[in-house]
């Protein structure tokens, strides 16, 4: 029999104080991290996942604060996990797929972009981002299909282009 519950599901059924607690410590971290106190953030989120450790936000935010200090794989292992407790949650595939794009490893962003879209097929970037990873890969043709997307979704056509230009650079490098 198939589980129709969210990671996020589960967790409201198990709420209790340590799970407010968690998330009181949660957005303690977020605080710190919009305030770029990065190490704090982590603290913080350190803390929230002792209590609950089934809470994927905390990991997921944990992973962008070690993005942000360019720890991009601890970041990666931060959304892993996030992504095991809700699979649903798009923004943990973005963000893990700008983590592989800034490690170089390109396929695997591309993987995880496409599991964004699929989610969530707004965001501009998520496609630009795309662009880039496939540009790099040598695929142009896929490339060019996420540039005009993400023209069309509102990014400057003119950056854009821009944008391939250097990644095409990065490809012959």
């Amino acid at each position: 029999m198939e589980d129709k519950h969210s990671g996020v599901e589960l967790l409201d059924e198990a709420a209790g104080p340590d799970l407010e607690l968690a998330r009181d410590f949660t957005d303690r971290g977020t605080a710190c991290a919009y305030m770029g106190q990065y190490k704090r953030a982590i603290r913080g989120y350190d803390r929230a996942i002792r209590l609950a450790p089934q809470f994927a936000k905390a990991y997921s935010n944990r992973g962008d604060a070690y993005s942000d200090l360019g720890q991009h794989q601890r970041a990666i292992q931060d959304y892993q996990e996030a992504i095991r407790l809700d699979s649903q949650d798009a923004r943990v595939y973005y963000n893990r797929g700008g983590a592989y794009l800034n490690l170089g490893q390109y396929g695997q962003a591309i993987e995880d972009l496409d599991e964004f879209i699929r989610l969530d097929s707004h965001l501009a970037l998520a496609y630009a981002n795309r662009a880039l990873a496939h540009i790099v890969l040598g695929g142009d043709a896929e490339a060019q299909q996420d540039v005009d997307r993400a023209a069309e979704l509102g990014l400057d056509r003119a950056l854009l282009q821009e944008m391939v230009e250097q990644a095409k650079q990065l490809r012959q490098a």
